[in-house]
């Protein structure tokens, strides 16, 4: 498939197999839940998946959150993690490692939640 065409053919739903390594910017749940499972057809559902159960659970965590009702939270959380076990529309296979390591005279390193490498805090002495 010709690079300009991938994310259209992607947009398609009907790549047979897709290898994929996403990050959510924000490291909350129901956000990468939202942006990967949710029946919306966001770009990141790369498998397509739709669930009405899902799409529930994902919505009741992300009012809870904006009303900051923890409990419901949690409980709207574990509902979607549950349903996404028992389903299985992606297979988790790993999750990668970010391993940094620095000269002596190179300082500032910050960890990011979305765990990518962000340069512009580095001093060099």
């Amino acid at each position: 498939m010709p690079g300009a065409n991938w994310r259209t053919e992607l947009n398609k739903k009907t790549v047979p197999l897709f290898v994929n390594v996403y990050l959510g910017w924000l490291d909350y749940p129901e956000y990468f839940f939202f942006w990967c499972y949710d029946g919306s057809n966001s770009v990141f559902n790369t498998m397509n998946y739709l669930s009405k159960p899902m799409d529930a659970r994902i919505a009741s965590a992300r009012a809870a959150a904006a009303q900051g009702d923890g409990a419901a939270y949690d409980s709207s959380v574990k509902g979607f993690v549950d349903l996404a076990c028992q389903d299985m529309p992606r297979i988790p296979l790993f999750q990668p490692y970010s391993n940094v390591a620095m000269q002596k005279n190179v300082s500032g390193y910050q960890y990011w939640f979305h765990r990518r490498l962000d340069c512009r805090a580095f001093v060099k002495a």
